[in-house]
């Protein structure tokens, strides 16, 4: 599997609301976290950094519609990381172990 930072390293956004960061002194201001989400279909994590704002707001009860939304933005500023195909609930759990394993939850 390889790590796709693309997203982190050229457009220095949040993926989930589309804020820019400020970056001072080499050290970017206003990020909360760095996540990732997979896609087994081409074999990539895909690595991003979101807001502290935005991490506030996320809860569990937004978790998955979060997900999708962070996606969408992501696959518009870099279409070829883009699924061809919705994943199957098997594939989306798989995702998760891996994930679970990769953050160490």
């Amino acid at each position: 599997m390889e790590l796709d930072t693309r997203y982190m390293d050229y457009f220095g956004e949040c993926p989930r609301c589309g804020d820019t960061f400020k970056i001072y002194r080499q050290e970017i201001k206003n990020a909360a976290t760095v996540s990732a989400f997979l896609n087994m279909e081409q074999q990539k994590g895909i690595a991003y950094c979101l807001c502290k704002k935005c991490v506030k707001e996320m809860s569990i009860f937004t978790a998955t519609k979060d997900a999708e939304n962070t996606e969408k933005r992501i696959f518009e500023k870099i279409p070829d990381l883009n699924r061809t195909k919705k994943p199957s609930r098997a594939e989306i759990q798989l995702e998760n172990r891996l994930l679970q394993k990769i953050f160490g939850f």
